[in-house]
């Protein structure tokens, strides 16, 4: 293969049919936060339901509050933080999902600039003329690799910007209310 000047194409910069064909398939921002968040809410469900009738019985009618109650207690617990911890890490695992979550929940740096796709060239150009600030780089790195597919980096702050993202969307999904 040669390019428009007659020199031969490196790997990466051409493909053949079956790689365009798997790229194409590739799944791109397809990831549904919320549908992963409902199926944790049922999980959770699942959980303070037999705490809450280990508590009160295995014939109570279990009321709003007694449910809310047990939530709240199951979330703050050790076990329960450390079933929030592992959700938020199943759901973050994927680099694409999470590149997908923080584009499209519209999620900004501290100094309210939209995060968006770019290459590593772009994030680097945006450290250097930014005193190296990673922090608030705007740039998640979205590259089309050497195997022809898509991969997603992310630096750490914005990497913990999408766990705490996940961490609300599930706390927010339980709906317990705090009664007094």
């Amino acid at each position: 293969r040669l390019d428009e000047n007659g020199d031969p194409v490196e790997g990466g910069d051409s493909m053949t049919v079956n790689r365009l064909t798997l790229l194409m398939k590739q799944k791109v921002n397809n990831f549904d936060v919320g549908g992963a968040v409902q199926k944790i809410k049922g999980e959770i469900g699942i959980t303070t339901k037999s705490i809450a009738k280990q508590k009160y019985g295995p014939n109570v009618v279990i009321t709003k509050e007694m449910m809310s109650k047990v939530e709240d207690e199951y979330l703050n617990s050790e076990k329960g933080k450390g079933f929030l911890d592992n959700k938020i890490k199943q759901i973050t695992a994927n680099p694409m999902n999470v590149n997908t979550m923080i584009i499209n929940a519209g999620m900004q740096t501290d100094k309210g600039e939209d995060y968006q796709c770019g290459s590593q060239e772009d994030y680097d150009n945006w450290m250097e003329e930014n005193d190296n600030d990673e922090a608030n780089n705007p740039f998640l790195v979205l590259e089309f690799g050497k195997d022809n597919q898509y991969h997603a980096n992310f630096n750490e702050t914005q990497m913990t910007k999408a766990e705490e993202y996940v961490k609300n969307q599930i706390r927010g999904a339980v709906d317990y209310e705090k009664t007094e």
